[in-house]
């Protein structure tokens, strides 16, 4: 399972910069893709789902909720797998950590956070398989979110600042997506993966172009014959207005966006884009 890379580091590959603010966090979209909105964005996706199994538990729904949360379960779990990695597959976004920031990870306890949300998670599980009334479901699910809301915002305060400076030290972080954590995803339902995360990006964008960056992340990191069998998946996930819109950023007949020519404004070189604006996610 190879995504593009290149052998040698490419600094204008871009990445998202963060505040520990969890649901908008400032961020610059450019030509290139953002590669590491597949992390970051990824935190978008489970508290989309978070929100609609609380919606589901408010009105009662307890089928709607079991539906919910067992696709909030199995995608969140892909996700972690990309942090942990996973044996004979990748090493895992924690393992460069570890490797780069003098065991970050784990001073930081971020692995073993995942082992409390696994506990969580098969006690919920436990309670919606053995039928379990309303008001169990709903003790269980709070017990969990109580517990995964701190656990992607402290995430978030560790991780991003760290990929902005294995950027700023020239690390190819293309190549790092590409061979060290994102062949955790595509060992698992992949196409689950891509269309969940187009259905609910689009849905919980909050004014911010989720899905857009996200999808343009996984367009830059694939070879032309990967791309060929993901861009199905982003187009079923998402609405035709919205494909619409994106589609010309992740068209494949087209090659990778590049920076214009510099500018001379009063003698002094400047550069100009076509596509950069400041938004946030």
């Amino acid at each position: 399972m190879g995504c593009k890379s290149s052998k040698n580091n490419d600094p204008s590959v871009d990445v998202n910069e963060s505040t520990d603010k969890a649901a908008n966090v400032p961020q610059q979209e450019s030509s290139r893709p953002m590669i590491f909105a597949l992390m970051r964005n990824a935190h978008e996706v489970i508290r989309g789902l978070a929100r609609d199994c609380g919606e589901c538990l408010a009105s009662g729904d307890i089928e709607g909720f079991k539906s919910t949360y067992e696709k909030m379960s199995k995608w969140e779990g892909m996700h972690a797998n990309m942090e942990d990695g996973m044996d004979g597959v990748a090493k895992g976004f924690f393992a460069i950590l570890n490797e780069k920031f003098d065991g970050l990870a784990d001073k930081e306890g971020l692995t073993s956070a995942h082992t409390e949300l696994h506990e969580l998670n098969d006690k919920l599980m436990v309670c919606l398989n053995n039928n379990g009334e309303l008001a169990d479901v709903k003790v269980a699910f709070e017990a969990l979110q109580a517990h995964n809301e701190p656990h992607l915002k402290h995430e978030e305060k560790i991780m991003m600042p760290k990929v902005m400076e294995l950027k700023k030290s020239g690390e190819n972080l293309k190549e790092r997506m590409c061979k060290d954590i994102l062949p955790c995803a595509r060992a698992g339902d992949f196409e689950f993966w891509v269309t969940t995360a187009m259905q609910v990006l689009e849905k919980h964008a909050e004014g911010q172009p989720r899905a857009r960056v996200f999808a343009h992340a996984l367009w830059g990191c694939a070879t032309d014959s990967e791309w060929a069998e993901w861009q199905p998946w982003i187009e079923a996930g998402l609405s035709k207005d919205l494909y619409t819109q994106i589609a010309p950023l992740i068209a494949r007949n087209l090659p990778l966006p590049t920076q214009p020519e510099p500018v001379l404004v009063d003698g002094i070189a400047v550069r100009t884009s076509s596509y950069t604006s400041a938004v946030t996610y």
